[in-house]
């Protein structure tokens, strides 16, 4: 396989650092969970090519374990089921404050949840939707769910009835249809929607921003084999098939992050608006 200098020089960085035989804590396959906000058959097209490359480069097998719902998936985090995980920011405190999964990685594109109506609905101002139906994919969906139901709520004063209809895809669904007069998602699941699609909804409302889904590490991991998972995952960047595959994924980039850029969720209050012990 021909890499650019670039990768080349990251992935040399990391064998520097080192070799899969120093490992302390080196399993010849990792376990990898991802939130589903899509279905587990696309989840699996879009993220296994991308896992493919990691694991060749780094010298481990990564088998994705999915899950049909958000609640499901919290439950298997919350008991350290996955070896790496990708999550919601909120999630990522969940995680940390659980088990000690610590944030490798994420997209370089901040996070924004979204409120959306059809085009052509009546709804104009979030007062409007007092009394309506919203459409969320699970409770505990950070910018989809929890926090945009904490903004609307204690912020807007807005009184209505949650409906949990599992995936973002779910949601969009239910507000075209017509089912629901409104739906949470966040704004990179939307600009994967069909056009068609995209055109039937508004933004209603946006949460202000933080950072993205993480994908995190379980703490039975090695450091030195979390590092060259890092530096895999980083080298992404550098090739233009490396960007093709977190194009795939909705990444704009990948960057480095760690648990002190969600530690500040934490002071968010948003616990009374969780459902569920482990969710």
């Amino acid at each position: 396989m021909n890499f650019s200098p670039e990768r080349r020089k990251l992935l040399a960085a990391a064998a520097s650092v080192v070799s899969l035989s120093s490992y302390s804590s080196n399993p010849s396959t990792l376990t990898m969970g991802i939130v589903p906000q899509w279905l587990p058959t696309l989840l699996f097209q879009k993220w296994k090519p991308l896992l493919d490359t990691v694991a060749q480069e780094v010298g481990v097998a990564i088998q994705i374990k999915l899950y049909p719902s958000i609640p499901q998936f919290e439950l298997a985090f919350g008991k350290g089921e996955f070896d790496l995980v990708y999550l919601n920011p909120y999630h990522a405190v969940m995680a940390k404050k659980s088990v000690g999964y610590e944030p490798l990685v994420r997209n370089s594109a901040n996070l924004s949840g979204v409120l959306v109506t059809r085009s052509d609905s009546d709804i104009k101002h979030l007062s409007a939707l007092n009394g309506q139906k919203i459409a969320f994919p699970a409770p505990n969906a950070f910018g989809a769910s929890l926090y945009m139901r904490a903004l609307l709520t204690k912020k807007y004063k807005v009184s209505f009835t949650p409906v949990y209809v599992q995936t973002h895809s779910n949601v969009y669904s239910q507000v075209k249809n017509r089912i629901v007069q409104a739906g949470g998602g966040i704004q990179s699941t939307l600009d994967q929607q069909p056009k068609d699609t995209q055109d039937l909804l508004h933004v209603l409302f946006n949460t202000p921003e933080s950072a993205s889904h993480p994908i995190a590490a379980h703490p039975r991991l090695s450091a030195k084999l979390q590092n060259a998972l890092q530096a895999s995952f980083l080298g992404l960047n550098a090739t233009d098939s490396g960007k093709e595959l977190l194009k795939g994924i909705a990444f704009q980039r990948v960057v480095k992050t760690s648990y002190a850029e969600y530690d500040a969720l934490d002071d968010l209050q948003l616990e009374k608006f969780l459902v569920g012990e482990s969710s």
